[in-house]
């Protein structure tokens, strides 16, 4: 009788189990759509609380972790070792030192900016026929055309009419449906709260047992996969959290940084709206590429209804402050965090965005880049399988790769007279001389790096068939 180890049998029920879930979900999307959607709310609404609790957990770490570090460096420096009970004391009141930071800036947020931001909107509202006026007034003191002045008056004031009709038979009739409205966006508004709440006891807890949860999930992961595939996952956990991780939590930092800037810098412009303007170009610069446009559009509106000149100095303003952000602050904060590709950027919040909303183009640049290098990844462990050249460089004016040396071979023009289209793509070996050596994207793991990969997996394998044959052997001599 030849025994089977029992894995082998696990291994087997887990495949079936996946594979009938898998059929399951595929039937629910492709014939029950509604009852698959409604049956996910449902689901992300019960484990709202648990899902804030992981995100806020998520945010506070580097803080918690900062705290804790500083804690120990100095015991160190002192020359004092810390017991174990010391120790966890130390982890404690950096993780409740950390949420007194939070608990701060929400404190901030809800006591200095909020009140601001409704007096602005206030001021909006109630001075609005004082800034139809100052356009009016710039207008005419901008263009001598009289007929062109009169037109634009004219145009001014039509829209402005039905702005005030369009509030007076669409809003007015329809208040009672608006306070309804209102009334469900309120309980919605309690209830993120009370999820937040909830969500922000769970993240003490999880910061707490961070090192304990860690180890349990690493002891899962071993414990059901084999141990080349469990390294496999930890490693791309590990590079998730690093590049993903690292991007939001850097990017939430510089716009912060931004966001005090702006504030200060137009505190001295004495721009109207300070508050309002800063909020919402700190707010919109977590957005990538698009987030500078999307924060100066309204806020150059804003200014310019107020005072048409200081509109112009503020675009100017922008301008300069996204240049230092770009070049200097972004890539101080954020270091090899960024190198995402402007198309990869354009895709990704397109995408995402279509998906998810704001939220998507929060996300969409970290998670297009995640999917991007684990792609790379493969395609360098192809190549390296297939021993083919792994340099981006070799593939650019490659005509096709020799069978028998596996180089890359140079294209040539075809004999014969080139057509006008050939004449116009041509480049001259004087042209191509020029050219810069193409460079992968920082985010991107190296060749060296999954070479690095390959070999630790190969001996990982190499092990563990040493050690199954030997387990095996030992255990038919049981049996035997």
């Amino acid at each position: 009788m030849k025994w089977k180890p029992k894995s082998h049998h696990v291994r087997v029920g887990l495949t079936a189990f996946a594979v009938i879930a898998a059929a399951m979900f595929l039937y629910l999307i492709l014939f029950e759509p509604t009852h698959f959607s409604g049956g996910i709310k449902k689901m992300v609404g019960i484990l709202n609380p648990i899902l804030y609790g992981f995100m806020i957990a998520y945010l506070m770490n580097p803080i918690m972790q900062l705290i804790e570090n500083g804690a120990l460096s100095v015991a160190v420096k002192v020359g004092k070792h810390p017991g174990r009970r010391v120790r966890s004391t130390i982890h404690i009141v950096s993780v409740f030192l950390a949420a007194a930071v939070m608990i701060f800036l929400i404190y901030a947020i809800v006591s200095r900016i909020i009140p601001e931001l409704i007096e602005s909107v206030k001021n909006i509202i109630v001075s609005f026929p004082v800034y139809v006026d100052t356009v009016n007034t710039w207008i005419s003191r901008t263009f001598n055309n009289e007929s062109l002045d009169a037109k634009t008056t004219e145009l001014i004031n039509e829209y402005a009419g039905r702005f005030e009709n369009w509030i007076d038979s669409s809003i007015m009739p329809k208040l009672d449906d608006i306070v309804s409205s209102v009334t469900n966006s309120l309980v919605s508004v309690l209830i993120f709260f009370k999820n937040f709440f909830l969500g922000f006891i769970i993240s003490l807890y999880i910061l707490i047992n961070k090192d304990s949860i860690k180890a349990r999930w690493k002891r899962f992961i071993y414990a059901v996969f084999s141990i080349t595939t469990a390294n496999h996952i930890v490693n791309n956990m590990r590079f998730v959290d690093k590049k993903f991780g690292g991007f939001l939590i850097g990017k939430i930092i510089d716009s912060m940084i931004i966001g005090v800037i702006a504030y200060i810098s137009l505190g001295f412009m004495h721009m109207p709206y300070q508050m309002l303007i800063a909020i919402v170009i700190g707010v919109t610069n977590v957005i990538p590429f698009f987030g500078p446009f999307i924060g100066a559009i309204p806020s150059v509106i804003l200014i310019f209804v107020v005072n048409p000149m200081k509109a112009l100095y503020f675009l100017i303003f922008i301008v300069v402050l996204q240049q230092f952000d770009g070049n200097f602050l972004g890539p101080k904060i954020l270091g090899n965090s960024v190198g995402v590709s402007s198309f990869m950027v354009l895709v990704s919040i397109t995408v995402c965005a279509g998906f998810f909303g704001v939220a998507g183009m929060v996300i969409g640049v970290p998670l297009f880049a995640v999917i991007t290098a684990f792609l790379q990844t493969y395609v360098l462990k192809q190549t390296i399988s297939k021993n083919l050249p792994g340099d981006l460089n070799s593939y650019l004016n490659a005509g096709y790769i020799d069978p028998e040396t596996r180089q890359t071979v140079v294209k040539k023009d075809p004999p014969g007279k080139r057509s006008l289209y050939d004449n116009i793509k041509h480049r001259s070996d004087k042209i191509k001389a020029l050219d810069y050596p193409l460079k992968d994207n920082s985010w991107d793991k190296t060749e060296d790096e999954v070479r690095r990969e390959i070999d630790i997996l190969n001996r990982s394998r190499e092990f563990e068939r040493q050690f199954n044959e030997a387990h095996q052997g030992t255990k038919e001599e049981t049996i035997e």
